[in-house]
């Protein structure tokens, strides 16, 4: 599943046989620019950065997706979204707010609150806590619990980074262990966060690259992708305080996502 801020439309690919994707569904989402996307089921939730449309499509028939809810955001600029259980977060940094849907009836979603955090940029939910970066030069780190998602609270932040030159890029956690990507020191930051209350930096690891733009995790290992470069870059993480890297791919173009699932890797 991508979506095209530029087309404005949510294409759906078989990739059943990876050394030949098939386009099989499109769907207009209409004048906008959608933004972010998360998949759960046979539901896609995404966010139209433009119109400040929340829209839930059904794609258990991937060659007609329908839209089944389209409603308004109070809104101004969504960085982020993820979803868990019965609820999708999205960060908007704009209102520097964190905004929590219930979508156990995907037709009819309900925002059941919105908590107020620095200008959230990258946004991971796992198990009872969201982690959150700060879009500005502060490269904060916020820890929320999220277990009555009426009522998140704040359990800790961390300054990652003091300055612009450190403002962090992505977000990755596993564990006890969020993995951060800085923008402009190409540097990986990670953090222990078994004691949510306490979080710590375990290591700082020059990455050697222009612009880590996104990350993601699978197993031992953190994939980045490099905008400037145009390559894919492995590290092993399995040591929390030194990182290796175990290689590298050019992959030309401009790599702005990548979505890890099995043996592959979609960009």
């Amino acid at each position: 599943y991508a979506v095209g801020t530029g087309t404005d439309d949510l294409k759906i690919m078989d990739v059943s046989n990876p050394a030949v994707p098939v386009t099989v569904g499109i769907l207009s989402l209409g004048v906008g620019a959608p933004t972010s996307m998360v998949i759960a089921g046979r539901y896609v939730y995404l966010v139209d950065g433009d119109q400040n449309k929340f829209k839930v499509i059904d794609v258990s028939n991937p060659a007609t997706p329908v839209v089944v809810a389209d409603s308004a955001l109070a809104t101004g600029s969504i960085t982020s979204m993820a979803i868990a259980g019965s609820y999708v977060y999205v960060t908007d940094s704009a209102s520097a707010t964190l905004i929590i849907i219930n979508v156990s009836n995907p037709a009819t979603p309900v925002t059941v609150s919105t908590f107020s955090v620095t200008t959230p940029n990258k946004l991971v939910v796992t198990r009872r806590y969201a982690y959150i970066m700060d879009a500005q030069l502060t490269s904060l780190l916020s820890i929320i619990d999220i277990s009555n998602p009426v009522n998140p609270i704040l359990v800790s932040t961390i300054n990652v980074g003091t300055s612009d030159a450190d403002l962090a890029h992505t977000l990755a956690v596993s564990g006890a262990y969020v993995y951060i990507t800085s923008d402009n020191n190409d540097a990986l930051y990670v953090v222990k966060v078994s004691n949510p209350a306490a979080p710590a930096i375990v290591s700082t690891t020059a990455l050697g690259t222009g612009l880590p733009s996104r990350s993601a995790l699978f197993g031992r290992y953190l994939a980045i992708i490099d905008q400037t470069n145009n390559d894919l870059d492995l590290w092993d993480v399995a040591s929390s305080t030194a990182p290796i890297n175990v290689g590298s791919l050019a992959i030309g173009g401009n790599p702005i996502s990548i979505f890890v699932a099995g043996r592959y890797a979609y960009i």
